[in-house]
C-alpha cells in the first residue's frame, strides 16, 4: 500500500505519519507495523524514526491476516421476492470483503444465492451489529429502495442493552457527529459543533439491573450513530469496544489481533456490541405497499436481558402493526 507525504507532513517521524493518515492506527501498533515492512521507492527499508520528506512515496507491505471462521448463526432469510430481499444479519458477519474478511461476507451469501444477478445491499450496519439488512436483486429496484432511503421513507428500530441509563427516559438526542480527530483511535464518530446534523429518537423499554434495554430510532443515517449518540448520553452499548471507555478497550483488543481474553471478555460482558437491528418499516420498492420485517432478538441479548430482568421481560418490547409505527411513537 502506497503512501505519499504531503508537504504539511514534511519532518514527521514516519510511525506518526502513519498513525495519522490510518485513522484506527495507535503509534506503537504502526511502529511494529514498518519493521514488518516499509520500504521507500528505492525500496530501501524503513525504521519508525525516519523522517518524511516531501513527495516522498512509502509502501508498507502486510501479511493478510488469517480470516477469523464464520459466526455459528446462519444468515436468515426473512423475505424474498423478484425484487426486494429481507435478511437478518448474525452479529460477527461483515456486510464487504475486507483485508480480515475475504470469504464469510453478506454479499458472498446473496452472490451464492443468487447466481447469475448482481443482487445489492441497499444500506450498512457494523458487523457486530445483528439483525435485519435490505438488499435488492436488480438495479431498477435498487434505485428505488436508495430513493427512499433519501426520503428518509424507511424507518429502522435498534434494541440496545446500554450499560447506565439516558438521563432522560425519552426523548430525541439531536447532537452532530464528525469523525474523531485527536486521541488514539479516529475511526470513531465523536460529538463536535462543526459535525453533520444527528438525530435519534430513544426510550428506555427496562430497567435490568445495571444495565438498561432501550429502544433507538435513528432520525439520520450517520456512521455509527446509535452508538455514538447512546454514549455520549452517557450509556454506551454494553459489548461496545470503540465506544465504552474512550476506546482503550478497542486498542487492547487490536493489539491482541482482534482476539477475545479473558480479560476483556469479561470487562465488556458480551463478546460484541450490544446492538440489534430489530424491525425495518418501508413501502416496497417496487409494489409500493408497506411492510414491516422483524429479525428475533438473538440468544445472546436475550439471556443477558433475562438474567437482569427476568423471564417476563419482552412485555417490555413495544408492539407493530403489520405497516403501522411503533406504538411508543
Amino acid at each position: 500500500m502506497p503512501f505519499v507525504v504531503s508537504r504539511e507532513s514534511a519532518g514527521q517521524r514516519l510511525d506518526r505519519f502513519l498513525s495519522l493518515r490510518i485513522r484506527w492506527l495507535s503509534r506503537s501498533r504502526a511502529q511494529r507495523i514498518i519493521e514488518e515492512g516499509a520500504v521507500d521507492a528505492a525500496g530501501r527499508r524503513l525504521r519508525p524514526s525516519h523522517r518524511v520528506l516531501a513527495e516522498e512515496v512509502i509502501w508498507v507491505y502486510r501479511r493478510p491476516p488469517p480470516e477469523p471462521p464464520p459466526p455459528d448463526l446462519p444468515v436468515r432469510v426473512l423475505h424474498e421476492d423478484d425484487a426486494l430481499v429481507v435478511l437478518d444479519k448474525p452479529a460477527g458477519l461483515t456486510m464487504h470483503p475486507t483485508s480480515r474478511h475475504r470469504l464469510h461476507t453478506l454479499t458472498g451469501f446473496l452472490r451464492q444465492r443468487y447466481p447469475g444477478t448482481v443482487a445489492r445491499i441497499g444500506h450498512r450496519i457494523d458487523r457486530e451489529t445483528s439483525g435485519v439488512v435490505l438488499a435488492t436483486r436488480h438495479l431498477e429496484a435498487d434505485r428505488a429502495l436508495k430513493a427512499l432511503f433519501e426520503r428518509r421513507a424507511v424507518e429502522k428500530l435498534y434494541l440496545a442493552v446500554v450499560r447506565g441509563r439516558p438521563p432522560e427516559r425519552e426523548g430525541v438526542i439531536d447532537v452532530p457527529l464528525a469523525p474523531a480527530h485527536e486521541g488514539p483511535v479516529r475511526i470513531r464518530m465523536e460529538v463536535r459543533p462543526d459535525g453533520l446534523p444527528s438525530r435519534t429518537r430513544y426510550r428506555v423499554l427496562l430497567d435490568a439491573g445495571p444495565y438498561a434495554l432501550v429502544a433507538a430510532e435513528p432520525l439520520t443515517g450517520r456512521q455509527h450513530q446509535v452508538r455514538a449518540h447512546l454514549a455520549a448520553a452517557g450509556c454506551p452499548l454494553v459489548g461496545d469496544k470503540l465506544y465504552d471507555r474512550d476506546g482503550e478497550i478497542f486498542l487492547e483488543w487490536l493489539a491482541g489481533g482482534g482476539r477475545m481474553t479473558d480479560d476483556l471478555r469479561a470487562r465488556l460482558v458480551l463478546d460484541r456490541q450490544a446492538l440489534h437491528a430489530w424491525t425495518v418499516a418501508l413501502p416496497h420498492p417496487i409494489l409500493g405497499d408497506r411492510r414491516r420485517f422483524t429479525a428475533p432478538i438473538p440468544a445472546d441479548l436475550a439471556a443477558l436481558i433475562e438474567r437482569h430482568a427476568g423471564p417476563g421481560w419482552r412485555e417490555a418490547l413495544p408492539s407493530f402493526a403489520r405497516s403501522g409505527p411503533p406504538d411508543w411513537l
